[in-house]
């Protein structure tokens, strides 16, 4: 006796759904050319000649590529030290921007009072201030300690500038941990200090990530304040070093200065594909432990 096997009757695609279809995908690859062009235009830039950037219909992959600007930048000292020292600053100011931001936050998101609420809304008004206008007062505060023109004052300036942002993206995270996972802590006879760091800490980490990709990229590409309280040129960092391929004029070293911030935006980019593997480790590390 034959079996037949009745195989379940496909529902026909509708014609809507995949010219909708079509254009989101065409939608996302406009997207994606409009951010990744001017990538590519920077890297092409710094493999071309004076006459192949003057040409009045440029192409994007270049006809005779040349490596003289990166042995340029190679034998530059200038250029080595700003990147030094714009990774020295970076780094540390990661680091105590993260460090402080994390219990403050905890503070702020776990405390159930008006002057809890009031702070939180002052974080986000000060950061309606112009940084133009807190030059001069900055500038008067480091003069009197005696750290205008130095590293450890710049490093203060972007520690305080740094902490609404980091503090503001992080109450958002620690508001979204149950406060039943802490209680459990202390249940099986956590201190307040190791609960912290075993329990919550590990929760939080893409949030941790987070504040750390923006603290090191708001110190790195940062310009202003660097250009204003530093004179020496042994402690400049590498935007100002950058600002030096354009003349008075305006008129820049194209294929030197892509080449440069080609280089320049290597550490934020390992930066980022470090930390990035966090997201997904802290989003259930801290609760499953």
């Amino acid at each position: 006796m034959t079996q037949h096997v009745i195989t379940p009757k496909r529902k026909p695609v509708k014609l809507g759904k995949v010219i909708a279809m079509i254009f989101k995908m065409a939608f996302l690859l406009l997207v994606c050319a409009y951010l990744v062009f001017p990538a590519l235009t920077l890297i092409s830039n710094s493999f071309k000649n004076r006459a192949e950037l003057n040409r009045t219909n440029p192409r994007l992959i270049p006809e005779e590529p040349i490596i003289e600007s990166y042995q340029e930048i190679a034998k530059d000292k200038d250029f080595k030290q700003g990147l030094f020292n714009s990774l020295k600053l970076a780094m540390m100011s990661m680091l105590l921007v993260t460090i402080v931001a994390i219990p403050s936050a905890y503070v702020i998101a776990r405390v159930r009072s008006k002057a809890a609420g009031a702070l939180q809304v002052w974080i986000l008004v000060s950061q309606m201030v112009p940084g133009i206008i807190l030059v001069v007062p900055l500038y008067n505060i480091l003069k009197t300690i005696g750290l205008t023109n130095s590293h450890i004052g710049l490093l203060l300036v972007y520690l305080v500038g740094g902490q609404a942002v980091s503090i503001w993206t992080m109450v958002g995270f620690i508001s979204s941990v149950p406060r039943e996972i802490e209680e459990a802590g202390f249940i099986d006879g956590c201190s307040l200090p190791a609960m912290f760091w075993r329990i919550l800490v590990p929760t939080i980490l893409p949030g941790i990530a987070t504040t750390m990709i923006m603290a090191f990229l708001s110190v790195w590409n940062e310009f202003f304040f660097a250009l204003c309280l530093i004179k020496d040129p042994n402690l400049r960092t590498l935007p100002i070093k950058l600002r030096t391929y354009i003349g008075v004029s305006g008129q820049a070293r194209v294929s030197v200065l892509s080449a440069s911030s080609v280089i320049a935006s290597i550490p934020g980019l390992l930066i980022f594909l470090f930390f990035q593997k966090y997201y997904v480790q802290g989003a259930t590390a801290g609760s499953i432990k």
